[in-house]
């Protein structure tokens, strides 16, 4: 929808542009173009304005109500799929989203601006509303995200991952639906084959009836069972048994192997285009009466834009002038354009870039990929063709256009690619003097290697950078789920111009090297932001450097995303909810406990609370919460600052650690003056914390009587859902795939023990009780211990038994 009538964030849209939206939407919103809906909607809808790269809302969240878009572009992505992100669709103007705010559903998708973009939004009440008063319409919703749940569940099925989009929606469509009651077969043995069946809900055994009903393996939600016969369609060689009301979907050989043979046959279209000289024919009579004579040669084309450079005109007015006279949308250059990377596998970067061509999004049933020119004669076949749906055309400016096929085809991109540059800038023996090293660090090549860590790392969901000098080289490490892994290694002559650019990135003295320093880099990556901490140390073989990766992103985390089982969640939403004592989280250092602090400040805080924290360091800005940086050099620690905060009326109050008796102290008489206080400890489990606390000073009774809870927690790596197999016992094992970088794992989640204070165990505080005893009492009244809770989650499939024995002595 483009309209002269301004659209900013918070405003209420105007009737003309709810019409215009409404309008040239089709059928599906055409109830809402009465005078009556118009006004209504004029009252509710709330104009926003997002940056590329944002997400409106993420998967599994409660939805933020129904939104549609006004201008620009979105995307919705399968965050749950190997080859995350896996673009489900792509919303243009018009199209909507969230519609799981009519229904008070959770987010099916997260929804990502995939450039500078307005939506018009409901709020959840809303569009509770607007459901309740026109059922029809939100039937006709409800049955278009059922259709995308679907292909969303189909795509994270292992058999169908490396399909593409439009791949399973073809299998989608041919797909029937099969229920069975607990105990009914779906096949028996030696039945015909030719078909297989994804389990939906439920779950199947499967027997060997020729063996007297031999049990051989259960299959849940997401399996696949008769797989082989979508290929020999062969008799099957066992039955298979609903154990519970079950519902499958049955795949049928024919479909199947359709679509694979046409994903094939795309395969080696690709491979000819590489290797075939196709002529680019830029001259053709269409459209010549309505556009730009400069964009049918290639030579004025770029004369075209030369005198635009001169004239210093902006160039998306220049865009916006000739893309109207040709009857195209256009792309002005930005920094953040998020693409579907899907796309890109199907067309080769050789004729990307040759043919000036570069495929964005799937909107709708089109690709839209963007042009320098709208003369692509031959080619605008091939890459329909190559893409397999019809493609519409985007204009852009050539420059632009060269930098994104560069940027997003990766080409000589990596460590590996920067370490070839280097040897174009002379000799790094000799930098003597810091002038030597401002000059080096400096140069493009160690610019790019030193960006390549920060690319590389985020790439691969890094938390840590390390960079440590040894006798003959220097190494790098990447801690990656906990782990760290060695990732390329570099002349020992290149430290002080590597070490000198990210101190000059981090404001820091780069003559200083014999002390420690700490500092910050900013930065932002693919549409989001990132704070990169820095620390220097010198060793000795000269200064080393750890830095720490923070994603801005990842700060509305919410307690269902951490691990919490559906039992512990609920004791530490109770115990959160009490309105003074101490809530500890405890254990050593990198096992999740600022991640968790986090996820429950953003549980409690409200417009009618008062939070404030007082941390070292900060890692995250909060929206809502006052936070204060601890800073020795000036006297303001932790004891100090919660002096300060105890004046400031709070009601809840975040301590980042209790490290000395001053500061627990305190922090016990806020919780028993009415505040609620949370903090963290170093002890191996939870009931070790109230020993710790007793031994730091503080009087057994006071312990007692403010602590309310304490939860120990751990983080393991979480199997990879691509590549996991469970071994003829039933015990989960990590294999390791390409989606996982062959480790087996693909993330990591929270193990944790959850105690609760009781007058039994407060009694045993009392008593000065060591943390043995209390363990014992405290699981006697029911408290999973994270061995416990680390076994359950191996059990599920989640990690495996050795994660769990790595972190749990």
């Amino acid at each position: 929808m483009q309209s002269d009538e301004a659209l900013s964030t918070g405003l209420r849209p105007a009737p003309s542009q709810i019409k215009a939206l409404f309008g040239g939407g089709g059928a599906a919103f055409s109830a809402l173009l009465t005078d009556e809906w118009v006004d209504w909607l004029v009252e509710r809808l709330t104009v926003l304005t997002v940056d590329a790269g944002d997400y409106l809302c993420r998967q599994g969240e409660a939805s933020p109500g129904l939104s549609w878009v006004a201008q620009g572009r979105a995307r919705a992505v399968n965050d749950e799929h190997p080859r995350n992100p896996f673009v489900m669709q792509v919303f243009g103007e018009g199209g909507y989203f969230c519609e799981e705010g009519m229904f008070e559903a959770h987010a099916a998708f997260s929804i990502q601006a995939t450039e500078k973009l307005s939506i018009f939004r409901l709020s959840p009440q809303h569009s509770a509303e607007l459901a309740a008063r026109l059922p029809q319409l939100a039937e006709q919703l409800q049955f278009q995200r059922r259709y995308l749940d679907k292909i969303k569940f189909l795509s994270n099925v292992k058999l169908l991952q490396e399909l593409v989009l439009l791949d399973l929606e073809r299998l989608a469509a041919t797909m029937e639906t099969v229920a069975l009651e607990s105990g009914e077969y779906l096949f028996h043995e030696n039945d015909a084959g030719g078909s297989a069946f994804v389990i939906y809900q439920g779950a199947l055994e499967i027997i060997k009836e020729s063996t007297g009903n031999l049990h051989v393996v259960s299959l849940s939600v997401g399996d696949v069972v008769g797989e082989m016969s979508l290929v020999d369609g062969l008799p099957r060689n066992a039955g298979a048994r609903a154990s519970q009301p079950t519902v499958v979907w049955r795949l049928l050989s024919g479909s199947y192997l359709e679509v694979i043979d046409a994903s094939l046959k795309k395969q080696v279209d690709e491979r000819l285009v590489v290797h075939q000289a196709m002529a680019f024919d830029s001259h053709t009579s269409k459209g010549q009466r309505n556009i730009v004579s400069a964009f049918s040669h290639a030579e004025d084309l770029q004369r075209y834009w030369e005198l635009i450079k001169q004239e210093r005109k902006p160039i998306v007015e220049a865009l916006a002038e000739v893309a109207q006279v040709l009857e195209m949308d256009y792309l002005a250059p930005s920094s953040n354009v998020l693409m579907d990377p899907e796309l890109l596998r199907h067309v080769p970067h050789h004729y990307a870039q040759a043919h000036q061509v570069l495929p964005i999004y799937r909107v709708g049933d089109r690709v839209e990929a963007l042009s320098v020119t709208p003369f692509l004669g031959g080619v605008l076949t091939e890459l329909t063709s190559l893409l397999g749906q019809r493609v519409a055309l985007r204009l852009t400016e050539p420059e632009f256009l060269n930098k994104l096929i560069e940027s997003r085809y990766g080409a000589d991109t990596g460590l590996s690619g920067s370490l070839s540059d280097l040897g174009d800038i002379g000799n790094y023996d000799e930098l003597d003097t810091i002038e030597d090293l401002v000059d080096q660090a400096q140069a493009a090549p160690i610019i790019k290697l030193v960006n390549n860590f920060f690319v590389d790392s985020i790439a691969n969901k890094s938390s840590d950078i390390h960079i440590e000098p040894y006798e003959e080289h220097l190494e790098v490490r990447f801690r990656t789920d906990g782990i760290l892994h060695p990732v390329s290694t570099f002349p020992r002559k290149l430290q002080g111009a590597i070490v000198s650019r990210i101190k000059i990135m981090a404001n820091l003295d780069i003559a200083e090297r014999r002390s420690p320093q700490d500092g910050a880099i900013s930065l932002r990556l693919e549409g989001k932001s990132f704070d990169i901490r820095v620390a220097t140390v010198p060793t000795v073989f000269g200064e080393g450097v750890v830095m720490r990766i923070l994603d801005k992103s990842n700060v509305q985390i919410d307690l269902e995303q951490i691990g919490f089982s559906e039992q512990t969640l609920t004791l530490w939403r109770e115990a959160i909810g009490n309105t003074n004592g101490v809530i500890l989280v405890t254990g050593p250092t990198g096992s999740g406990k600022t991640t968790s602090l986090y996820a429950t400040l953003n549980h409690v805080k409200s417009p009618e609370v008062k939070v404030i924290t007082t941390e070292d360091p900060v890692e995250y800005q909060l929206a809502g919460i006052k936070q204060i940086q601890v800073n020795p050099k000036v006297n303001l620690t932790f004891a100090t600052a919660l002096r300060s905060i105890l004046r400031l009326d709070p009601d809840i109050i975040m301590v980042g650690e209790i490290r000395d008796e001053e500061t627990a102290n305190i922090a016990i008489e806020s919780a028993l003056t009415g505040h609620l206080v949370f903090s963290t400890l170093h002890t191996n489990d939870a009931p070790a914390s109230m020993t710790r606390l007793i031994e730091m000073g503080i009087e057994p009774y006071l312990v007692a009587s403010a602590v309310k809870a304490v939860l120990a927690q751990r983080l393991v790596r979480r199997l990879c859902p691509a590549c996991r197999e469970q071994d003829d016992s039933g015990v989960w094992r990590a294999v390791g795939c390409k989606a996982c970088g062959q480790s087996g794992y693909k993330g990591r989640l929270g193990i944790y023990e959850l105690m609760l204070m009781s007058d039994p165990l407060r009694a045993l505080v009392n008593e000065r009780a060591d943390a043995r005893v209390l363990s014992l009492k405290a699981q006697e009244m029911g408290m999973v211990t994270l061995r416990q809770d680390g076994e359950e989650k191996a059990a599920a499939g989640f990690t495996t038994l050795e994660e769990v024995r790595r972190v749990v002595n």
